[in-house]
């Protein structure tokens, strides 16, 4: 994509990981220096005539002296336009007659309009609160990308309140809470902590969705360890969830965590390019322990699946600081843990 200012051209080359701007030089022929190509991580020379102002229609030659990606590359592209004058350029502005909408703006759910240009409007998962949920797709599921946070079923009907931890401990009956207690810290951020009797009600997710089974926890497991998910980019088929289980990173932000000294653990900085892959965007929301205290917020993030274990207990999953998986477990219903949705098939 091309656009003349000046005496200046402003255009994209594909692989570039940014549009680039340089002068016409000699009627069609132009240099560029310091750019960076999507598979060599190293800064290029580019170079090259190009047949037409208004299609540029050519050739480029490309160099690096830090990897072997030397050679050349056939694109075409179309002359570009910031018509509204919002800073970005078109196509990669999807509606370059409107400031409002770019690759940068806030998309607003419901409305028909792709105001992010990501290519479709966003779902409004709304619970029974009001509160709006944004999604993620895995493979064909499609899951809430951030942790409930209602105090009502999909009903209506409230979901009772315990902070005593004594009440807490003998219940067992449905009940939620919020960390330590504390709503305006926890709500927006890390959602509500629920005990699985809430789940067991059926009525806990928004109408279409329900809280997921193990089974369809370890369906997206399996799915992310196969498809190169691993921070590693180790790749395992054979439908094991817990070997070569690396996925960690890939559902985690990269924020909140408490630190950790092993590569490729949920806390540790290392290959920052693995973290929230997939945008399920898990944070480490921590848990209500059975017998009331709060515990673990940064180092873990849990999460209920709808399945029942023997014993009073239910099988559940989680992220750790110190844990490069996805983690697996059986735990007491009365413990409070972070819930996720599903759209049902």
């Amino acid at each position: 994509m091309v656009e003349q200012i000046n005496g200046n051209i402003r255009f994209f080359i594909p692989n570039l990981t940014q549009p680039v701007s340089g002068l016409i030089a000699n009627g069609h022929d132009i240099s560029l220096t310091g750019y960076y190509y999507q598979d060599c991580p190293g800064s290029v020379t580019i170079t090259g005539t190009f047949s037409d102002l208004d299609n540029f229609t050519g050739s480029i030659a490309y160099n690096s002296n830090s990897c072997s990606c030397n050679g050349n590359s056939e694109f075409s592209a179309v002359r570009s336009t910031d018509t509204d004058q919002d800073g970005y350029f078109s196509p990669v502005d999807c509606n370059d007659v409107d400031a409002t909408i770019h690759p940068n703006a806030i998309e607003v759910c419901g409305d028909g309009i792709d105001q992010d240009c990501n290519g479709s409007d966003l779902d409004c998962i709304i619970d029974g609160d009001g509160n709006i949920y944004k999604t993620v797709t895995i493979d064909s599921q499609t899951w809430l990308a951030e942790n409930l946070k209602t105090t009502k079923y999909n009903d209506g009907t409230e979901i009772p309140l315990v902070t005593d931890d004594n009440t807490w401990y003998n219940l067992l009956t449905p009940t939620y809470c919020w960390y330590n207690n504390d709503e305006n810290a926890s709500k927006n951020i890390y959602g509500a902590l629920y005990n699985w009797y809430t789940v067991e009600t059926g009525k806990l997710c928004p109408a279409g969705w329900h809280v997921p089974t193990d089974d369809e926890w370890t369906a997206m497991e399996n799915y992310l360890i196969a498809n190169g998910f691993n921070y590693d980019g180790s790749v395992d088929n054979d439908g094991d969830r817990s070997t070569l289980n690396k996925i960690a990173k890939s559902l985690a932000v990269n924020t909140n965590w408490l630190p950790d000294n092993f590569p490729g653990n949920a806390g540790n900085p290392s290959y920052p390019e693995k973290f929230n892959t997939t945008g399920f965007s898990g944070l480490p929301a921590g848990r209500r322990t059975y017998s009331g205290p709060f515990w673990n917020i940064g180092v873990e993030g849990c999460w209920w699946t709808s399945t029942a274990a023997p014993f009073s207990l239910a099988i559940m999953r989680f992220l750790r600081n110190s844990d490069s998986g996805l983690n697996k477990g059986e735990n007491a219903k009365v413990n409070g843990f972070s819930i996720r949705c599903m759209r049902d098939h």
